[in-house]
């Protein structure tokens, strides 16, 4: 009996005090919680991406240069594609053959500077770019990447898009799952923003923002 209370004795002590620091720590997360709760967190910093279409690959050429003069240097370009390849809804819009690229911007941008000026900016642009029939030559879909979402702007309303201002509204286009850590569509997700080749190009942009990211938090 005597060996067995001093066996027992310090595995419960020490069980006591592994309590003990649990509660504490436990206590410690609550009062943060409420401490912190309801505060407006700082504008955070995100990568800028640009969806670039035009009639002809000298024209895409053009506004790819237009927009890396606005946002700074590409790190990455994707290939060229037609977007016919993924839909007709531009059949009205623009003359036919459109091509398309993605764009990601080495340069990261306050997030409010982003949802200021991005999309205002693109359209203003576009609008420069007519045919005499009123067709445009070129498109732009400006976004931005975090770490766990990726946003397009756009000026048309509905059930899954926030509005930010001035008849502008946010959309969440790909959402990242950490398990199994990677960007996931949504339902209502562009074809070509979904497809495996895109999938991948995001992954690499989630990438070089995480490093970015680290890199800014060592030097602050």
């Amino acid at each position: 009996m005597y060996m067995a209370v001093t066996l027992i004795t310090p595995l419960f002590w020490r069980g006591r005090q592994w309590l003990q620091q649990r509660m504490f720590k436990e206590a410690v997360n609550i009062f943060h919680y409420i401490v912190t709760m309801g505060e407006f967190s700082k504008p955070f910093q995100v990568k800028p991406f640009c969806a670039v279409m035009a009639v002809d690959e000298s024209m895409l050429a053009e506004a790819c240069e237009q927009v890396s003069a606005e946002w700074g240097p590409p790190d990455a370009v994707g290939r060229i594609f037609e977007v016919a390849e993924y839909t007709d809804y531009y059949t009205t819009l623009m003359p036919e053959g459109i091509l398309k690229r993605f764009i990601s911007f080495k340069d990261l941008q306050d997030v409010e500077r982003m949802n200021a000026k991005a999309k205002f900016w693109t359209n203003t642009l576009e609008d420069r770019y007519l045919n005499p029939a009123g067709q445009r030559l070129i498109n732009l879909d400006p976004g931005y990447l975090t770490l766990d979402k990726f946003v397009l702007y756009t000026t048309k309303n509905f059930n899954h898009r926030l509005y930010l201002q001035r008849g502008l509204f946010a959309e969440i286009t790909l959402s990242y799952s950490r398990r199994p850590g990677k960007y996931e569509p949504h339902h209502y997700t562009y074809p070509d923003y979904c497809s495996p080749e895109a999938l991948v190009f995001f992954q690499s942009m989630r990438e070089r923002l995480s490093l970015q990211l680290k890199d800014h938090e060592e030097q602050s």
